[in-house]
C-alpha cells in the first residue's frame, strides 16, 4: 500500500493517457517516468489492454498508441517485483471511460443519419377562417347591372354593396371598379359578365362567363385561394396581377403581369406563366403560348371610402385622369374620391390636356359644364322642344349639385347635437319647363318627425332647384337621401 500510495498521484496522468487526454511537455514527462517505473508502467499496460478491449467492443477506434511508450514497457523486465495494484480505481475510471465512448459513438450515428442542414420545424400555419368579406364599389361608368340570389336583375349604382353569388353584367362601353375586401380589386370591361361565386377570407373564386376580368391580387397565404374560372380553365394565383378573357369565338387568354399565374386546364394539366408572359387556348385548337401580350392587366381603382365625384359624358374628349389612372369620357362616370382640393385631367387628344379644379366636400362634387368651356363646344341651332321621357331626364346632377345646401340645412337644425344621421326621402313635383312646385321632405323612419326647421330649410332650398324640362303633364319625384353630422 505504502508504494501505491507513492504513485498516486501519477494515477490520474497515466489513466488520462491511457485515455489519449495528455499531450505536450506534461506527456513527455510522464513518459520519461514510466521508462524506470515498473508500477507506473503496469498500470499503463492494463489501461491500455482495456482500452482495446472497448474498442473491439465498440467498433470505436482506441487511442493512437505511441511507439515510445510501448517500447519503454517493453524493455521493463521487473515483472517478478509486480506490486500488488489496486485496480479498484482502474475500474471505476474505465466504467466511466467505457460510457463515455458508448454516448460519442451513438451521438456520431446520430449525426450520420441526420441530414446536413435541417430548417427548423415551423409551427402548423393557424387555419383561416372563412368568412364573406365586403364587396364595395369604386368607380362605375356606364350602365352595370346585377342580379343577386331570388331577386330580379337590377341596375347598379356606386352606393350599392356587391353581396357573394351575385352576377354582374356590364354593358358596352361601360367599366366597373370593385373591392373585395382588403384582399383584392377587380376592373371589369365593357361588355363582360361576371359571377361571384365565392368572396370570402379564405376563397375568393370569380367566374367569367365572357369578356375581360383584371385582378389585383394581394399576397395569399398557402390557407387561402384566389381563381378566376373561364371556359372550364381554372386560372389560379397567390399574388399578381393579370388579366383574363374569355368569349364563345376567341376561347380563353390569360395576361400575366406580375408574379406567376396557374392555368390549370379541365383535364388537369397546369401551365405556369412567370410574369411578364401570355397564354392563349382558341376554340377548337391546342393551347399555345401567344407571341405577344394581346391583354392588358389594368390596375383597378380601389378606393373604399371618401366622397362620390360624378363627371358627366364629354363629347370632345378621349377621357378623363384621375390619380393617375385613365377613364373613359363618353359615358356618366362615378368614383371614390378623398374629400379636399382634387385636380382632374381632361385628355382631348393629341398630347393635349386641361386641369379642372374641383373642391370635394364630405358629400361629394361633380364637373360642372362650365368648367369644361375649353372645350368650346358649338351651340345646337334651335329646334322645337321635343319632350323627352320620364328616363331621360338626368335629375341626379340636379340633386347632387344641390346636396351641400340641404347638408347645411341638417347641420343648422341639429346645432346642439354632437352626432346623428337621418335617413329622408324628398317628394319633389316638377312643371313642364322643369320648375320645382312642391317639394315635401319625409323621414324614411316610420312615426318619426322632422324638426320644423329642416322641413322649411329644405323646402326653402329644392323649390330654388331648375331640372330639365321633362314637358308633358311635369315629373313627380323621390329621392332618397342620407344626412349625417360632420362636427
Amino acid at each position: 500500500m505504502t508504494e501505491h500510495r507513492e504513485h498516486a498521484p501519477k494515477v490520474a496522468a497515466l489513466r488520462a493517457e491511457a485515455a489519449g487526454l495528455l499531450s505536450g511537455e506534461g506527456r513527455a514527462r510522464l513518459l520519461r517516468h514510466v521508462e524506470g517505473c515498473e508500477v507506473c508502467a503496469e498500470q499503463l499496460r492494463g489501461a491500455r489492454r482495456f482500452h482495446e478491449m472497448v474498442s473491439r467492443a465498440t467498433g470505436v477506434p482506441s487511442f493512437d498508441r505511441d511507439h515510445a511508450v510501448r517500447s519503454a514497457v517493453m524493455r521493463n523486465r521487473l515483472v517478478q517485483r509486480r506490486t500488488r495494484i489496486q485496480w479498484g480505481g482502474v475500474l471505476v475510471a474505465a466504467g466511466v471511460l467505457l460510457a463515455v465512448v458508448l454516448a460519442t459513438r451513438h451521438n456520431e450515428e446520430l449525426q450520420a443519419a441526420k441530414p446536413e442542414s435541417v430548417a427548423p420545424k415551423e409551427p402548423a400555419a393557424t387555419p383561416v377562417e372563412s368568412k364573406p368579406l365586403a364587396v364595395a364599389v369604386t368607380a362605375l361608368s356606364g350602365a352595370i347591372y346585377v342580379t343577386e340570389p331570388a331577386r330580379p336583375e337590377r341596375l347598379l349604382t356606386i352606393e350599392d354593396s356587391v353581396i357573394e353569388h351575385s352576377t354582374l353584367r356590364v354593358s358596352a362601353r361601360a367599366s366597373l371598379d370593385l373591392a373585395l375586401g382588403e384582399e383584392a380589386a377587380v376592373h371589369v370591361a365593357a361588355d363582360s359578365v361576371v359571377a361571384l361565386d365565392a368572396v370570402r377570407s379564405d376563397r375568393i373564386a370569380l367566374r367569367l362567363t365572357r369578356g375581360e376580368l383584371s385582378n389585383s391580387v394581394g399576397k395569399r397565404s398557402a390557407q387561402q385561394s384566389y381563381e378566376v374560372i373561364a371556359g372550364g380553365h381554372r386560372v389560379a394565383v397567390r399574388g399578381t396581377l393579370f388579366a383574363v378573357r374569355a368569349g364563345a369565338d376567341a376561347g380563353v387568354s390569360v395576361q400575366c403581369e406580375e408574379g406567376v399565374v396557374e392555368v390549370i386546364a379541365p383535364d388537369g394539366k397546369t401551365t405556369l406563366l412567370t410574369a411578364p408572359a401570355s397564354w392563349r387556348e382558341r376554340v377548337g385548337g391546342a393551347a399555345a403560348a401567344s407571341p405577344g401580350p394581346e391583354l392588358e392587366a389594368i390596375e383597378p381603382y380601389t378606393l373604399r371610402g371618401g366622397a362620390v365625384l360624378t363627371l358627366p359624358p364629354a363629347t370632345g374628349l378621349t377621357g378623363w385622369e384621375i390619380a393617375g389612372q385613365a377613364r373613359p369620357a363618353s359615358e356618366l362616370l362615378r368614383m371614390r374620391v378623398p374629400p379636399g382640393a382634387l385636380d382632374v385631367i381632361a385628355l382631348l387628344g393629341g398630347g393635349r390636356r386641361e386641369v379642372v379644379h374641383l373642391e370635394v366636400d364630405g358629400i361629394g362634387a361633380q364637373v360642372d359644364p362650365k368648367n369644361l368651356a375649353f372645350l368650346k363646344v358649338p351651340e345646337a341651332p334651335i329646334a322645337a322642344p321635343v319632350a323627352p321621357a320620364e328616363s331621360e331626364i338626368d335629375a341626379s346632377s340636379v340633386i347632387l349639385a344641390g346636396r351641400p345646401v340641404l347638408q347645411r340645412c341638417y347641420e343648422r337644425s341639429l346645432k346642439n347635437e354632437s352626432s346623428g344621421s337621418h335617413a329622408l326621402r324628398l317628394s319633389i313635383s316638377i312643371d313642364p319647363r322643369g320648375r320645382v312646385k312642391k317639394v315635401e321632405p319625409a323621414s324614411q323612419k316610420p312615426g318619426e318627425t322632422l324638426p320644423a326647421e329642416l322641413t322649411q330649410c329644405i323646402r326653402s332650398a329644392v323649390l330654388s332647384w331648375q331640372f330639365p324640362a321633362p314637358g308633358g303633364d311635369g315629373l313627380q319625384l323621390e329621392a332618397p337621401l342620407r344626412f349625417q353630422l360632420r362636427r
